[in-house]
């Protein structure tokens, strides 16, 4: 058994196939190595590079990948550093990757890991862990010296669709007059022209993934909380990664070469999650994103999708095309020593802004269910 911690992507290529294999086993579409090595390098680059800090744990034994834990240090100069997940705020499921055949011990590994590196972190930083997830308190229970301070912040909602499941056992489930509307819809976009399509080559990923952000950028009047700096560069360069496996799905509805609409779906083995969605509202009356959205949850479904994670419950069209919500629970927590005090001051400061961050989104949330 061998456990290391990483600083490069250069040094993390000879694990990338095993990493792979693990966030597929795990069901983390955005766990995978294309995906979190495309934010680090879009996001952190140019003036945040020299700031931040890779710190991937790897556990193995032999040439197998056991488990591996993604993180990265925020202000990697600073005697307080911020340890965080990769892909923070842009990925949300992003977790810790452990094997059915680790170690009971796997998250003391870790949690040594991290504490023996240098800097080691002031905080750490664990965003939308599942709520019936252990592994947090199992962390704090592993720190190094004593058990760590964690602290419960903001809990949200994922609206998911649990299978297996056809998708016409789906749209069965759905109540009667949206069935009636969605064949309205589809009929009314059909009669304009309007046609359904996929996005099922290297070549038109970089075109249709721009036209999708495009919309979603006008949408939130370049207003997003999700689609920042670099992200866009991450979807292209993961989606030509996995376009041609059908791990990478864009649903779009056009008209001719334009546009009009489009899902993007991202899969890890029987697990999928919705990314990013938006449309023109020049065409709104014809319900073009819900139609994308649609077209994706159904070739998810008929394709063996066990769970599709549509994110926050924030949208009431979601809210209808879900039948389950799985609660996610955001932690700090921090390492019982020297700079604990400092650090639990900084807990308040971190907690306002969040409340200031979520009041804002709430209502950003609002506005669109309005329009």
């Amino acid at each position: 058994m061998d456990c290391r911690v990483v600083d490069s992507f250069d040094q993390l290529e000879c694990y990338e196939r095993e990493w792979d294999r693990l966030a597929v086993a795990c069901g983390k579409p955005t766990s995978r190595p294309t995906w979190l090595r495309g934010w680090w390098e879009a996001w952190c680059a140019p003036a945040d590079r020299e700031s931040r800090v890779l710190r991937v744990v790897v556990v193995t034994e032999g040439e197998r990948l056991l488990a591996l834990f993604p993180g990265f240090l925020s202000d990697g100069h600073s005697r307080l550093a911020d340890l965080h997940l990769l892909g923070e705020a842009s990925f949300w499921p992003v977790e810790p990757l452990v094997s059915d055949e680790a170690p009971r011990e796997t998250f003391a590994l870790f949690a040594r890991a991290l504490s023996n590196s240098s800097p080691s972190p002031a905080r750490v930083f664990l965003r939308r862990a599942p709520a019936q997830a252990e592994w947090p308190q199992e962390l704090r229970r592993q720190w190094p010296g004593a058990p760590a301070w964690l602290r419960r912040s903001i809990r949200r909602k994922l609206l998911v669709i649990e299978g297996p499941m056809s998708s016409e056992a789906w749209l069965a489930g759905l109540p009667r007059h949206m069935r009636a509307e969605l064949l309205r819809l589809a009929r009314r976009r059909a009669e304009a022209g309007l046609e359904v399509r996929c996005t099922d080559s290297r070549d038109a990923v970089r075109d249709d993934v721009h036209a999708l952000a495009q919309l979603h950028h006008a949408r939130l009047k370049r207003q997003s909380l999700w689609l920042t700096e670099g992200v866009e560069d991450t979807i292209v360069e993961a989606g030509r990664s996995l376009v041609s496996t059908g791990d990478f799905r864009l649903w779009k509805v056009v008209r001719g070469k334009e546009l009009i609409a489009g899902a993007l779906f991202v899969r890890a083995g029987d697990t999928s999650e919705a990314l990013l969605t938006a449309f023109d509202p020049a065409w709104g009356a014809l319900g073009p994103g819900l139609g994308a959205f649609v077209a994706a949850i159904r070739d998810e479904l008929d394709s063996g999708t066990r769970l599709i994670d549509l994110g926050d419950g924030g949208y009431q069209y979601l809210q209808r095309l879900s039948n389950a919500e799985h609660p996610v629970v955001s932690y700090e927590l921090i390492p019982t020593n020297l700079t604990m005090p400092i650090a639990r001051a900084r807990w308040f400061v971190t907690k306002t802004r969040d409340r200031v961050r979520l009041r804002t989104r709430l209502r950003a949330l609002r506005d669109q269910n309005r329009n």
